[in-house]
């Protein structure tokens, strides 16, 4: 493990020297990757969301899909044009080069915002990795789909769904402390060298993790859930069970 290791370590303190007050999110999408888990950024406008996500999503050799959703997105924007010769043959498939069907890591801006045609889609997109093309499923090469909003999923009712898919919460908030903010003030341009995994050093870092041996924390894990039932949080069993690995991923970057 410490070859594969000390490049997720390297990456991690080369993104903490670049952004300031980032450090539990620039963790949490670290670990979202090896365990293959969503993440969710929430906050104003002018934080920093996107190019933080564009900086670690960078550092992964692979296909790259980021695209920013409105009201008035279309399917075909996220999930390709159908293709009119299959039209001729009766057939109502969608030519998904280039588009998030065939990404490994996806960015979504204003995930929220994005129409009900294409929020139905994306639930299968995110949980099972499927992506039905004219009735066949299409196994997804998804690792991760980031998510960024100004603004919580809190207008519409089938949002919830979507919402639950994004394991990994952060706020995004503005820099608080003074010295972070004039550091922040003289951050050099990002250099040009930047340490970079490939699709085989994160499927080996994947491998690792699922290795991890959780057993001992289990009952702690059991109670947990037992006080936040009293208190009337009701968590998923998809959550809790997803939550795990990212338990694995991250006892395995320590």
């Amino acid at each position: 493990m410490t070859q594969t290791l000390d490049l997720f370590r390297q990456i991690e303190s080369e993104l903490n020297a670049e952004h300031v007050e980032r450090r539990p999110v620039i963790r949490s999408l670290l670990v979202g990757l090896v365990s293959r888990q969503h993440s969710v950024l929430l906050g104003p406008p002018g934080t920093g969301k996107s190019r933080l996500v564009r900086d670690v999503t960078s550092r992964v050799s692979g296909s790259y899909f980021e695209w920013l959703l409105t009201r008035m997105s279309t399917p075909e924007e996220l999930f390709g044009p159908v293709s009119l010769m299959a039209l001729q043959q009766d057939s109502y498939r969608r030519v998904t080069t280039g588009k998030l069907p065939e990404a490994d890591i996806v960015y979504l801006d204003e995930t929220f915002k994005g129409s009900s045609a294409i929020l139905n889609t994306l639930l299968s997109a995110l949980n099972e990795r499927i992506f039905h093309n004219d009735g066949q499923p299409m196994q997804l090469p998804l690792q991760m789909v980031v998510g960024a909003s100004n603004e919580l999923p809190e207008d519409r009712e089938e949002l919830g769904a979507l919402w639950d898919r994004f394991l990994l919460r952060h706020v995004v908030d503005y820099i608080k402390d003074q010295n972070g903010f004039t550091r922040m003030l003289s951050l050099a341009p990002k250099p040009q060298a930047q340490t970079r995994i490939t699709p085989t050093d994160l499927a080996q870092a994947q491998q690792e993790a699922e290795q991890v041996d959780i057993s001992t924390i289990l009952p702690a894990v059991v109670a947990l859930r037992a006080e936040v039932l009293k208190i009337g949080v009701i968590v998923s069993d998809r959550r809790w069970h997803d939550a795990m690995a990212v338990v694995r991923a991250n006892a395995g970057r320590r």
